[in-house]
C-alpha cells in the first residue's frame, strides 16, 4: 500500500503562516515568531492528518479548535527543547 499525503511547498507554508498569525493575533495570543513557525508547522501538519489540505479555512478551522482547546501550553511542552524554558503568558 503506497502512503499518499498532500505535499507542503514553501510557499504554502509562507501563506499558512501568514493565516496563523492573523487568525492567532485576533484572538489575542500575541506569539514569539519561532513560535508562530512552530505553530504552523503543527496546524498544517494536523490538516494534513486530518485528510484536508492547506487552505486557508482549513487552516482557520484547525487554528480555532486549537483554541477552543487551549493548546498554548501542551504546544509550549511539545516544542520546550526549541523555545526554552515556558513562562505562563496566557
Amino acid at each position: 500500500m503506497e502512503y499518499c499525503s498532500v505535499q507542503a511547498t514553501p510557499e504554502d507554508f509562507q501563506r499558512c503562516l501568514k493565516v496563523v498569525k492573523d487568525y492567532m493575533r485576533e484572538a489575542d495570543y500575541q506569539l514569539e515568531n519561532l513560535e508562530f513557525e512552530l505553530l504552523t508547522g503543527d496546524i498544517m501538519e494536523t490538516s494534513a492528518m486530518m485528510g484536508g489540505d492547506f487552505s486557508d479555512e482549513n487552516i482557520k478551522e484547525i487554528c480555532q479548535i486549537y483554541i477552543d482547546s487551549h493548546f498554548y501550553q501542551r504546544f509550549r511542552n511539545a516544542h520546550k527543547d526549541k523555545l526554552g524554558s515556558s513562562f505562563l503568558r496566557f
